[in-house]
């Protein structure tokens, strides 16, 4: 299960439609690790961006 999502029907449903069976078996041995980025990085490194002196 993804970490903090409780089980349900619709969660269920959700993860049949992204992943196959075997994807599925294969995910679940990915160690799980907390996102810790903030935003301000994560906006950084998706559009390259300096936002303190909003450079390209």
């Amino acid at each position: 299960m993804p970490q903090g999502a409780p089980p349900g029907e619709l969660l269920f449903k959700i993860l049949s439609i992204l992943f196959s069976e075997k994807e599925a078996s294969r995910i679940a041995l990915l160690p799980l690790r907390p996102f810790t980025a903030s935003a301000k990085v994560v906006y950084r490194i998706r559009y390259g961006l300096d936002l303190e002196n909003r450079r390209i």
